[in-house]
């Protein structure tokens, strides 16, 4: 938003226009006040004329703060006794900041009981390993989850686990 060019500005139409830069910006106002001199283009000390000295001004939005991301692990078991079958768990990740729209990778970092990755770039891919008619096994995969946003600001977690086993005895 822009304040007018001309005529009369009210300082309700200050404050809102500060409110671009800190949401929660309230009253009272002053035209000593940090953001209101900066709006009006002065520097402390500086006396500022309502509505001259904002005619046409803009506050322009801060940029947004570097992503963060935060993912946690999954396990799952299975009965291998009724057949062959598919364990499969969902890690999943949640983020904030940054600015969106993001960009979700997630990797094997260490992977040795051969497991699939499917759905990488989902917020929660799917982590899977086929299994025969009564066999058992137990493996733990660790991944990395990649959080990136739309001007390249990245975040990264590392050894999220994925747990999974089957038993045929059970």
């Amino acid at each position: 938003m822009t304040l007018p060019t001309s005529g009369p500005i009210s300082t309700d139409q200050i404050l809102n226009e500060l409110r671009i830069a800190t949401p929660g910006r309230n009253y009272p106002l002053s035209t000593t006040d940090a953001d209101v001199l900066a709006l009006a283009g002065k520097s402390a000390g500086q006396s500022v004329k309502i509505p001259d000295d904002f005619w046409g001004k803009s506050v322009t939005p801060p940029t947004s703060p570097v992503p963060v991301a935060e993912a946690y692990g999954d396990t799952a078991r299975a009965n291998s006794s009724t057949g062959d079958g598919v364990v499969s768990c969902y890690p999943v990740a949640v983020r904030r900041g940054g600015v969106p729209p993001y960009t979700n990778f997630w990797e094997f970092t260490s992977n040795p009981g051969g497991f699939t990755l499917s759905n990488p770039t989902a917020t929660s891919p799917t982590v899977s390993k086929a299994y025969t008619k009564n066999s058992n096994g137990s493996f733990r995969a660790l991944l990395k989850y990649t959080l990136t946003d739309s001007i390249g600001q990245k975040a990264t977690v590392s050894g999220v686990i994925a747990d999974l086993a089957w038993d045929g005895n059970q």
